[in-house]
């Protein structure tokens, strides 16, 4: 799946659990029940804020540490030596 469908999925299913606060809070108490039976303690803050992301929205060059392109060299053509500058 394309990085442009797998951001769309992840928008719709924001937008769903807008529209339907019961499955929301469901999700919110499996993501909780889950989370204490891994040890992973989150503030109550913290979980009530969780949305679904794809990743590709979190890290616009990708995940830390990802390898990277290579720079760009800075743009156009340079002048040839001794031209006008």
């Amino acid at each position: 799946m394309e990085l442009t469908e797998r951001i769309h999925e992840a928008t719709k299913l924001r937008a769903e659990f807008r529209r339907n606060g019961k499955l929301r809070l469901e999700y919110l108490a499996s993501m909780s029940r889950l989370l204490r039976e891994h040890g992973i303690d989150v503030a109550d803050d913290s979980l009530a804020n969780m949305v679904p992301a794809d990743i590709g929205e979190l890290f616009a060059g990708g995940p830390p540490g990802a390898p990277r392109p290579a720079p760009k060299p800075p743009g156009g053509p340079r002048p040839a030596p001794g031209g006008p500058q």
